[in-house]
């Protein structure tokens, strides 16, 4: 059932509704989601702190790359890279998880575009398809697309936190 009136904002001009809950939102609730639609601010927290869950995931994943191998370089007495090589594939793994999502629906277009061939030639395509896309990713992701991503992710659920904040009572004075 709607509510007609946005849930942080009653007495805002509704600015659509969400695709997830059916809520109703003002323009300063609205969170637009790439390949899914416009929702409001507590679907769209949601969603960013699943996303940022998953690069924080990436990102332990990326340190114990990093410090598997720190430990062969510095046995190879590469002490440089040892040190150097945790701080390196932290940033990188959640870096390259982020420029993935980068792009929005241009991913959706190309990757149908390999629907077209059949065969050996559909897998050479999809083959060059994902290399592509990561080559994308990686750059995307380690030259400000990733840093953005993560930005905007932490500027959502802050918004949502700091809304969602009771308001202290003024005492009379």
């Amino acid at each position: 059932m709607l509510s007609e009136q946005c849930h942080y904002h009653p007495g805002a001009r509704i600015a659509g509704e969400c695709v997830e809950c059916h809520s109703e939102f003002c323009e300063e609730c609205a969170v637009e989601i790439v390949r899914h639609g416009a929702v409001c601010l507590d679907c769209g927290a949601a969603f960013a702190r699943k996303k940022l869950t998953q690069a924080y995931v990436a990102a332990a994943l990326g340190l114990l790359v990093g410090i598997l191998i720190a430990t062969s370089a510095a046995s190879r007495n590469d002490w440089a890279f040892a040190v150097l090589a945790p701080l390196i594939y932290l940033y990188f793994f959640p870096a390259t998880f982020f420029g993935w999502h980068y792009g929005g629906k241009i991913w959706t277009t190309l990757g149908s575009a390999t629907d077209h061939f059949g065969g050996f030639a559909g897998l050479l395509a999809t083959i060059f398809f994902l290399v592509l896309r990561l080559m994308v990713a990686v750059f995307l992701g380690l030259f400000g697309g990733g840093i953005l991503q993560y930005v905007n992710y932490r500027r959502i659920v802050e918004s949502q936190r700091a809304l969602s904040q009771p308001v202290p009572l003024q005492s009379a004075a």
